[in-house]
């Protein structure tokens, strides 16, 4: 206890001192790892480096500062291992390695920065585009491309900066066009739909255009740019060629073509001058005053069509040529040629609810004496004069009606009746006649058939045979079929039944009594129809007759037109369903027609299309290119200039045609004139002419001997002047073409003379930095032999101490193996003398019987073997009590060696000897405490310091290296930077630059901004300020990247605002600087 007094106060302090003796392990040691310096990529790089020690045991590990995260340092052995995730400034790790007795450290420098693909000092863990491709990685994942690999681009053909992969829509270049360019509409006719026919290899459309607005009552699609539309006012134009031009785009690119629209108004061909409701047209086909309302033609069924061209006029579908009574309805046939009609129907009048007859029918139709009525009765041809009944009384009442018995016959038949009787009974029994069921024939489809052919069906049950629908019948009245129908191959007599399928829907409308074939077993009928007065409004009933017993089944629609309104009304109705009718007829008609003709104009543009096509495919590539720059208003004014100058250019013909035939015109007057005035002054000065004419003659023969002379004269000078000219630039071109091919071949010498030269220099420099680097690489490679062989030394050295600690082990577990069998006997004795024992000493020494039964599973090799004579007080350690200590020597632990040595695996062996709660002894830590225990216990004993020097040497050695290695890497960067400097410098003397340009050069320092090429060059105008003219001088003094700009200083700023020509301070003004740098972040 140590105190510490004044007059007022005082304080003291316990310290506990204990004299421990060392671990015999506990030598001095050589502590190193195999790097000393690591540049790490963080996320990229894995590190696991294991320290190499030589001589004693190190117990202890630490580092200082803490390792960045992501890697870890184990205390236990000094693995330092791990993947770094965070940057970090090159910074010294000192590493620390003892024992109870010694201290090393071991410096590591680590730097640790971000992957950096593309080295434009952005890391990839910000840049969104890693490998500086232009592609963001995000696209590049989603597009299945690399985004860490430069060379691994998504494709994408339109170039809108969207994959073809994840590119549903195609930005390319566009070409279309319309089959039809010149359109003439007329106003209130709906026009044929104008669709664009697009060329194959042309980009999608976003949307169509059209300037200026297209006339009123059309529309152009903007998705699809069909034109429709049913026009609605006229519309021409006088000035263009065409009047409007469509164009297509999308976000890329843009295409016009141009179509003109003319609209006119309606022409009416169809005019009713006198407005009686007929045309004048149909009017003059009628025979017909189309002037005259009162004069009109005659439509007696309402078809629409006039009698005077009707082949039917009363509509009761007998032609006009075999009707009697062609101009009536209700009547057709008159075989007795009576004017009395042989039947009356109100079936074809057009007003059948309110029928009346005109005519009177005839009872006796062919005049032979017997009514129809009789004849149909006596089985004879009503129609037929010579077909008459059999009256052998002259009664009036046919033989097959009379009743009359002659008197003979009576006595006759009273004698025969028995005789009757007995045939009957004989004739009952045997029946010859009968007929069996499988006999009869009853209707059948194969045999039923009409004149007017089947509208459709087989005649079964699920195929019907469908007659014609009978339209118009009124309420209240009947009908008949248009059909009718013949059934043969029956049995003679047979009788035949009429059954309506759909009678619950019909009721007994289509109800019809049975009837039998004639004798040749056939049949001849219509169908009948009768409506009662319970429907309501227009109706169509359909019917599914069955005739027979399941034979022959026909469909048949009936349509019960009920009207209420008055019959002014319903004729106006039915005058405007026909004309429905026909409107609708012709409209079919036109229809085909138009199909038709869309179908022949198809083919037509389809050949003009690929005509056009054709043509057009020698041009894509200029429309193409062009395309960009193409506008429709551009182009307006451009057809309008041409227009204009066209005009201009034709009227500029057209007057300088007439001023020059005008002038011919005045020419030819004049020197007719003059011709005339010649001649006449010619006859008057003939006879003075005549006599002067000799001389004059001799002379002019003189003058011309001379001029011919004096111009041949002149000819030959001009010639031989010329000879000399042209001999001159001969020579001089001769002189030109050998001075530049002089010229050329000193260039070409002095070009290949720098070459060699510089690739002398290239190859000289290359072999200096290679001796140099062989040079360091053999001074490293002898410093690095010396530090194998000393690390060999203590590998030898550490292997011997190895061996013997293997044989101490051995004996160690030898020794205890004999102590086993003697604590074995004494466990013996020690359980026979627990009943001796209280109560508690009985449970302490059972537990400490239990523990001494464990000691078996301890590994005494690894701890050592110790006796209770070397035993030490292990209650020094913190943790330990005597009852923990007599535990402990239970399991043959008795010195701090012992536990010092104890491993984490004999930790947990001994935690649960000792029944303790798990990681006790790990928590308590008492191999540490023992460490230092037995550490103070051996510094008196021994202080060898060997190997310090040794590890300094390895130390400097390793430093000497690296700092060599990065010395080498340095001339290597200043060398490639120089070579790609003189390639540069080399490709613009090529390129023979200006004197200007060898003054910009030398004032642009491109070691401090860095190089760039046209190979690699960035996209300058994506920094504000730099336009497409701005970038090409850039270029053109060598700055081709956004990294160059950014790495301008102020000096280098003024330099390049002067070198390329703008404005004091423009690049300052404009942050091009700035801009660079963002761009790069």
């Amino acid at each position: 206890t140590v105190w510490a007094n004044n007059s007022q106060y005082h304080s003291s302090v316990e310290i506990t001192m204990q004299s421990v003796v060392p671990d015999p392990d506990d030598d001095d040691f050589d502590l190193i790892y195999l790097l000393d310096s690591m540049n790490l990529t963080a996320f990229v790089d894995e590190v696991y480096l294991e320290p190499q020690i030589f001589g004693g045991n190190v117990s202890s590990w630490s580092i200082s500062p803490s390792l960045p995260e992501g890697l870890e340092f184990n205390t236990t052995n000094g693995l330092l291992n791990g993947i770094a995730s965070v940057e970090l400034n090159q910074t010294t790790f000192t590493v620390s390695g003892s024992n109870s007795l010694f201290l090393n450290t071991f410096e590591i420098v680590i730097s640790v920065k971000y992957l950096d693909t593309d080295r434009d000092e952005i890391p990839d863990l910000f840049d969104p585009d890693d490998d500086g491709d232009g592609w963001n990685d995000t696209l590049e994942l989603d597009c299945g491309t690399n985004p860490l690999d430069i060379l691994s681009k998504p494709g994408d053909l339109d170039g809108d900066f969207i994959c073809n992969s994840l590119d549903s829509f195609d930005d390319s270049a566009i070409i279309f066009f319309y089959p039809n360019d010149k359109l003439v509409l007329t106003i209130g006719e709906k026009m044929e739909p104008l669709e664009p026919i697009i060329a194959p290899s042309s980009g999608e459309i976003m949307r169509f255009s059209v300037i200026p607005d297209l006339p009123a009552g059309i529309s152009l699609n903007a998705t699809s740019g069909i034109i429709t539309g049913t026009p609605e006012q006229e519309y021409w134009h006088l000035l263009l060629d065409y009047s409007h031009t469509f164009t297509a785009s999308n976000s890329q690119y843009d295409f016009s073509y141009r179509v003109d629209f003319d609209v006119f108004a309606p022409i009416d061909v169809n005019q009713d001058t006198d407005g009686d409701g007929w045309s004048d047209r149909v009017e003059w086909e009628c025979n017909k005053n189309p002037d005259d309302h009162r004069d009109f033609p005659e439509d007696i069924d309402l078809d629409g069509v006039c009698s005077f061209l009707d082949e039917d006029d009363d509509g009761d579908n007998i032609g006009d040529e075999i009707d009697r009574f062609p101009k009536n309805p209700t009547a057709w046939d008159d075989t007795d040629n009576d004017s009395m009609p042989d039947e009356l129907t109100c079936m074809y009048l057009t007003d059948s609810a309110n029928c009346t007859f005109d005519l009177i029918e005839d009872l006796d139709d062919d005049n032979d004496g017997w009514p129809d009525l009789n004849e149909t009765s006596c089985g004879t041809l009503p129609k037929d004069n010579t077909s008459v009944p059999d009256d052998d009384d002259d009664d009036g009442i046919c033989n097959l009606l009379e009743e009359y018995v002659p008197d003979a016959v009576r006595i006759l038949w009273i004698c025969c009746f028995p005789l009757l009787l007995l045939l009957l009974s004989l004739l009952w029994v045997i029946n010859p006649f009968a007929i069996e069921d499988e006999e009869i024939l009853g209707p059948e489809p194969e045999y039923t058939y009409t004149d007017d052919d089947w509208s459709g069906g087989s005649g079964e049950y699920d195929d019907p045979y469908v007659l014609k629908t009978v339209h118009g019948i009124r309420k209240g009245s009947f009908a008949e079929s248009h059909e009718v129908i013949k059934v043969t191959n029956l049995t003679p007599r047979l009788k035949c039944s009429f059954t309506d399928m759909a009678s619950e829907e019909n009721g007994s409308r289509f109800g019809m009594r049975s009837i039998k074939s004639n004798s040749r077993g056939e049949l001849e009928f219509r169908l009948k129809f009768s409506d009662d007065s319970d429907t309501p409004v227009t109706t169509e009933y359909t019917a599914l007759i069955r005739l027979g017993s399941s034979s022959v089944y026909f469909q048949w629609k009936v349509e019960v037109e009920v009207i209420k309104d008055t019959p002014e009304e319903e004729l106006a109705k039915r005058r405007a369903a026909r004309i429905e009718r026909e409107a609708r007829k012709r409209a079919a008609e036109i229809e085909k027609r138009s199909a038709d003709k869309a179908a022949d104009a198809e083919i037509e543009a389809k050949k003009a299309a690929a005509t056009k096509e054709r043509s057009l495919k020698s041009k894509i590539e200029q429309i193409e290119k062009d395309a960009e720059e193409r506008a429709a208003v551009a182009e307006l004014k451009a057809v309008e200039a041409e227009r204009k100058a066209a005009e201009m250019e034709k009227e500029a013909a057209k007057k300088a045609q007439e001023i020059e035939k005008e002038n011919r015109r005045l020419e030819t007057e004049r020197l007719r004139e003059e011709e005339e005035e010649e001649r006449r002054e010619a006859e008057e000065k003939a006879r003075v002419e005549a006599e002067e004419a000799e001389e004059r003659e001799r002379q002019a023969e003189e003058e011309a001997a001379e001029l011919r002379a004096m111009l041949r004269k002149k000819a030959e000078e001009r010639k031989a002047e010329e000879e000399a000219l042209r001999a001159q630039e001969e020579a001089e071109k001769i002189e030109d073409d050998q001075r530049a091919e002089r010229e050329a071949r000193e260039k070409e010498e002095e070009e290949a003379r720098l070459e060699r030269s510089e690739r002398e220099k290239a190859a000289e420099e290359e072999r200096r930095i290679a001796r140099e680097a062989a040079e360091s690489e053999r001074e490293a490679q002898m410093r690095a032999m010396e530090a194998k062989e000393k690390l060999r030394k203590r590998a030898i050295e550490r292997k011997k101490k190895k061996e013997q600690d293997e044989e101490e082990s051995k004996e160690a577990r030898e020794m205890a193996d004999e102590r086993f069998s003697q604590i074995e006997e004494e466990m013996e004795e020690r359980k026979a003398k627990l009943d001796e024992l209280d109560e508690e000493e009985r449970k302490k020494e059972m537990t400490l019987l239990r523990i001494s039964e464990k000691s078996k599973e301890i590994d005494f090799g690894i701890i050592g073997f110790s006796s209770p004579d070397q035993k030490d007080e292990l209650q020094q350690i913190d943790g330990i009590g005597p009852f923990i200590e007599e535990k402990l020597n239970a399991l043959g632990i008795f010195t701090f060696k012992q536990v010092s040595k104890i491993t984490p695996e004999l930790e947990d062996k001994i935690n649960d000897s000792m029944e303790f709660f798990p990681g006790r002894v790990t928590r308590e830590e008492w191999v540490k405490k023992a460490m230092k225990l037995v550490g103070t216990e051996s510094v008196s004993e021994d202080g060898n310091d060997g190997g310090t020097s040794d590890m300094e040497l390895l130390k400097r050695a390793k430093e000497q290296m690296h700092k060599e290695e990065e010395e080498a890497k340095k001339e290597q960067e200043f060398a490639m930077r120089r070579k790609k400097a003189e390639e540069l410098l080399k490709k613009k003397e090529r390129a023979e630059p200006t004197e200007e340009d060898e003054a910009v050069d030398s004032l642009i320092d491109f070691a401090e901004i860095g190089f760039g090429s046209e190979d690699d060059k960035d996209n300058l105008q994506q920094i504000d300020g730099i336009g497409r003219f701005v970038e090409e001088k850039l270029n053109s003094i060598g700055i081709y990247k956004v990294s160059q700009i950014a790495n301008m200083s102020a000096e280098t700023v003024e330099r390049v605002n002067e070198a390329i020509g703008l404005g004091p301070g423009r690049i300052d003004r404009d942050e091009w600087v700035l801009q660079a740098k963002r761009i790069i972040r």
